[in-house]
């Protein structure tokens, strides 16, 4: 019962944003929707917190003269994204209900985080099923290259099954993890996996956090951009201008993902018809526009390179932002080492490695999250098996840095940990869990 509140809880809350955006939306641009779909895009934008993938289908949508198709044919467009702030808030209400489901639970520490998942078996069932009334359907257009075809929007049902479920379990067993405190401080081996995922933890916040502050930093030494956001901000109406305001806000997370991910020695990419482009690393920079591309048989056989960008090594000026790992590592595996209140140097930076493994672990995660993709499925496109295409961190390289980052900075935390008596490890402070 404590399970299917909290859950329902967490559903009603996400459904009440996703209105309150979907009005907002509807207010800065006004396209005459009934009130019902305005309450069904108010259930995709709470599915597009849980990276659901949200399907345009297009059926009896005319063949154009130069391909080999006779009459109509139907093509499905999947974008599937995460607005990360949304997103984490959805994580950290799960948090507080798997602790308070596995706190009431009881039993041994190993059982708690799965007393700390059950909410999310009902969670995941409830989005699935609205999944298959969620629907909106715009009218055929009467001209042009689409006239006759019908456009629907939908979310994914097996998505909205599987990412939902995934997140709610990730937020619930660290909640219920977290109920158990007391018991993973029993042992020696206990203390040490708490202190593990406590430094982890410290290393993956901490990351994004400085990740935002540069982009703040940036803001700041670059005027020109920040007038020409706020110009766009308001150029338009109220409501246009809170839109852009708060997708900006729910976005923040995303861009401080990939942020940190360079920072690292990573990078932002572009996948696009199976070719892949580094858009943003230290070795390649965009340092301006070269024009307009001209697009022909070369799109297909290499995308990336009709960008009409030009890249150079990133200015000396961007290696600051090494200091991004460099403090979140560091502090990261210092907590660790106290949390695992060892009494040797050499634990002390096991310890501190041991966080930056589970750093590797949730950054990955977070890189995952913070990517946007879209595949098009069609009648000619099924002989390749669909098209896609995707923006965001590299996930092998944000795996690899921040593995490197993790334990090797990690480690130097640890062993920089000292107590004032002098030995490696007191534990945590008085009134710190």
């Amino acid at each position: 019962t404590a399970a299917a509140l909290g859950a329902g809880v967490t559903l009603a809350a996400a459904a009440l944003v996703g209105q309150l955006l979907a009005v907002l939306q509807d207010l800065a641009q006004p396209a005459d929707l009934p009130g019902a779909d305005v309450a069904r895009l108010g259930a995709l934008f709470s599915y597009a917190f849980h990276h659901v993938a949200i399907r345009m289908d297009l059926s009896a949508l005319p063949a154009a003269g130069d391909l080999p198709l006779a009459g109509a044919f139907d093509v499905s467009v999947s974008f599937s994204a995460a607005l990360l702030l949304a997103t984490a808030a959805v994580v950290w209400a799960f948090f507080l209900v798997g602790r308070a489901v596995a706190a009431r639970a009881g039993g041994p520490w190993w059982v708690r985080p799965l007393h700390g998942v059950k909410p999310a078996v009902p969670y995941a069932v409830a989005s699935f099923a609205l999944s298959f009334a969620v629907r909106i359907a715009a009218p055929p257009p009467a001209a042009g290259d689409l006239a006759g075809a019908d456009l629907v929007l939908r979310p994914s049902p097996w998505s909205a099954l599987a990412w939902p479920f995934f997140l709610a379990a990730v937020g619930g067993a660290a909640g219920g993890l977290s109920a158990a405190a007391g018991d993973l401080s029993a042992s020696e081996r206990r203390r040490r996996l708490r202190a593990a995922l406590a430094g982890g933890w410290r290393m993956t916040w901490s990351a994004l956090a400085l990740a935002f502050v540069g982009l703040l930093v940036l803001a700041a030494v670059q005027p020109d951009d920040t007038a020409a956001y706020f110009r766009l901000v308001s150029s338009g109406t109220a409501a246009q201008g809170a839109m852009i305001v708060v997708l900006t806000a729910l976005l923040v997370p995303n861009l401080a993902a990939a942020v940190a991910s360079v920072a690292m020695g990573g990078s932002v990419v572009l996948g696009l018809l199976g070719s892949s482009c580094t858009l943003l690393s230290y070795a390649r920079f965009p340092r301006g526009v070269t024009g307009v591309p001209e697009l022909g048989p070369e799109l297909l056989q290499d995308p990336c390179g009709v960008l009409p960008l030009r890249f150079e090594a990133a200015p000396p000026g961007y290696l600051l932002f090494l200091l991004v790992p460099l403090v979140a590592t560091v502090g990261g595996g210092w907590l660790a080492a106290r949390r695992a209140n060892v009494v040797v140097r050499r634990d002390a930076g096991l310890a501190g490695a041991a966080a930056g493994g589970v750093f590797a672990v949730l950054f990955s995660g977070v890189a995952l999250l913070a990517r946007f993709n879209t595949e098009v499925h069609g009648p000619l496109l099924a002989l390749l098996g669909g098209a896609s295409s995707s923006v965001g961190p590299s996930l092998g390289a944000a795996l690899a840095v921040a593995l490197v980052w993790g334990v090797l900075g990690g480690a130097a935390g640890g062993a920089l940990h000292r107590p004032p008596g002098g030995d490696v490890g007191t534990g945590p402070a008085e009134g710190e869990p």
